[in-house]
């Protein structure tokens, strides 16, 4: 999802909402309302005009669902760390 931080990116709305969908189909079911609200605002934005508050407005709608659901991800990896270096430090018996 770097791409979506790089504003020289074309914004691929059919790229995205391809790999959105992709994500969702083996998503957590806690996160697939927020797959569907970023897919919606994908849709959004692609119907559009370029270069308009309204542009840029839709574009921060669709960011909301993907930041909430890369800050999701984060935890759980971070979350998995420290359980997995918990176990490591455990006395083996």
């Amino acid at each position: 999802m770097r791409s979506l931080a790089n504003p020289r990116w074309s914004r691929d709305m059919p790229w995205l909402i391809a790999r959105l969908r992709r994500e969702r189909s083996t998503a957590l079911p806690a996160d697939r309302d927020l797959y569907d609200e970023a897919i919606a605002a994908a849709q959004g934005y692609a119907r559009t005009r370029r270069q308009t508050p309204e542009a840029e407005r839709a574009w921060d709608r669709l960011l909301a669902p993907i930041d909430e659901l890369l800050t999701r991800r984060q935890t759980r990896h971070l979350d998995a760390v420290r359980r997995a270096r918990a176990e490591q430090d455990e006395p083996r018996t």
